[in-house]
């Protein structure tokens, strides 16, 4: 009798503890989009882009091309590009999202010239038409960080302004990207 009690308490136990068992209606879809995600997606789209950078010398431009696509329901948007950067090949995938929980924005950026992630984190004082992010990461043991700055023009333009900061604190070389839509 020991054995077929604790045969059927093992049994409620296994079952009760399944991680497949659906969740009730009530708990699915605990962090809905919200205004932020909203207006990260008006960015959707294929792009043109120009940059030019200014590291001290004279500017340099490149041109290249974006395609912007919404993930996961909404919740963030990703970001692939391509393009030449003085004088290389080079392609990029950049993800932006919203933190509701937070209360900020969040972002990781990566290309193919190096294997590094850069952190983003930011804010808005605007309704998200622009987004200002501190940003930062690992280059072999030396941090480097970034002052970046997001902001949506129209429903066709939007420019990403990055500002070097040198270890002192003082502001190093600059880039600005203009993303022109497609039509």
């Amino acid at each position: 009798m020991k054995r077929l009690v604790l045969a059927c308490l093992l049994l409620g136990l296994a079952t009760g503890t399944r991680g497949d068992d659906p969740q009730p209606k009530d708990k699915m879809g605990g962090d809905p989009p919200g205004a932020e995600h909203k207006a990260l997606t008006k960015l959707v789209g294929e792009y043109t882009t120009a940059t030019t950078m200014n590291m001290g010398g004279p500017p340099q431009t490149s041109k290249g091309t974006a395609k912007i696509t919404s993930v996961l329901e909404g919740r963030f948007i990703a970001e692939d590009g391509k393009g030449d950067m003085m004088g290389m090949q080079y392609m990029s995938h950049k993800m932006y999202g919203y933190n509701n929980a937070a209360k900020k924005y969040e972002g990781v950026w990566m290309w193919t010239n190096g294997t590094s992630m850069m952190n983003l984190s930011g804010t808005s004082s605007d309704g998200g038409k622009s987004v200002v992010f501190n940003a930062s990461f690992d280059q072999g043991g030396s941090k480097m960080t970034f002052g970046i700055t997001m902001k949506r023009i129209d429903d066709d333009h939007f420019t990403v302004e990055m500002t070097g900061k040198n270890p002192d604190g003082t502001p190093g070389g600059t880039m600005m990207t203009t993303y022109t839509r497609k039509k």
